[in-house]
């Protein structure tokens, strides 16, 4: 892959400062994020030439991204997925998230505080439900299932410009 191409899970960008190769996830697109050689900041760029196939999604002036996870209940221990990070801990106030369960079990939402650092809930959507949850005061948003329950959703995240 070349400069700025993209596979479904990463950007490839070279870091300006030591020109290195730099393999993004795609959630970080848009935020600040700094080289893992150099420590250098810099803005992970968004790239409207990512198929939406691959999950990206381009609404407005903002940008969004698209997550469809299955949850299918093997196991003892409650299955998180991370929707969304800052790795320097900001609040995701600007992002906001559409979740829409398919069911059969209820999808809970939940983010870690900027304060505290403490798991707080946000939200959670039944089967056929879809919910806006605002990502305000947390810098960290899983999404998860009951122990041994199954599940599948969809969820959006949006940012606004």
């Amino acid at each position: 892959m070349t400069e700025g191409q993209t596979r479904p899970d990463r950007i490839l960008y070279t870091c300006p400062s030591c020109q290195r190769q730099l393999r993004i996830p795609i959630e970080f697109a848009g935020m600040k994020v700094s080289c893992r050689f150099c420590n250098a900041e810099l803005i992970a760029p968004a790239h409207p030439s990512l198929p939406p196939a691959d999950g990206l999604r381009f609404v407005g002036t903002g940008v969004a991204f698209e997550i469809v996870r299955t949850w299918a209940g093997d196991g003892e221990e409650e299955h998180r997925t991370t929707i969304l990070r800052d790795p320097l801990k900001h609040d995701l106030a600007m992002f906001t998230l559409a979740l829409e369960c398919f069911g059969p079990s209820t999808v809970h939402v939940g983010g870690l505080s900027v304060e505290s650092g403490e798991l707080i809930p946000l939200g959670r959507a039944r089967a056929g439900e879809c919910r806006i949850i605002p990502l305000r005061g947390v810098y960290h948003v899983y999404a998860w299932v009951e122990r041994g329950e199954q599940s599948r959703a969809r969820m959006i995240v949006a940012r606004q410009e």
